[in-house]
């Protein structure tokens, strides 16, 4: 089944602060950016960690590993450039992905990940029959 990619509004800003507030779902971390404009956007996650959750997610965007027992301290995020995702009526932050790897230290161990080019497959050798060893095969 071939899908078309429905293109969502993007711009690249910087993350300001990450705060933790209440909300009726639990505590969140809402998350303020601003474009080259100084136009504010607010984004927000799960405060706890999960495996494929928001803030999961978007820390891996961000080139963050994160693994179970490690901490992360949301204060070494700010000023990390990313380009910015919006959706929504609200025109919320929906992702993030960071646009330069080089801005901001890491909240925990910062691991790369190297795309690997597969070596080609070698040639076979070359065959070569004689009449005689083609009758042999289906004889």
């Amino acid at each position: 089944m071939i899908k078309q990619v429905i293109d969502s509004p993007s711009l690249v800003g910087t993350i300001q602060q990450i705060t933790e507030k209440p909300t009726k779902y639990g505590p969140s971390f809402y998350w303020e950016f601003k474009n080259e404009k100084g136009e504010r956007y607010l984004g927000f996650t799960e405060t706890s960690l999960k495996l494929g959750n928001r803030l999961w997610t978007w820390l891996y965007c961000l080139g963050y590993e994160v693994k179970s027992g490690e901490s992360f301290d949301t204060d070494k995020l700010q000023g990390t450039k990313c380009k910015i995702y919006l959706g929504g009526k609200s025109n919320a932050v929906s992702a993030i992905i960071r646009a330069d790897v080089t801005s901001s230290p890491s909240p925990v161990s910062h691991t790369t990940v190297t795309k690997k080019t597969p070596e080609p497959a070698p040639e076979p050798p070359p065959v070569v029959s004689t009449g005689d060893e083609i009758e042999n095969l289906f004889s």
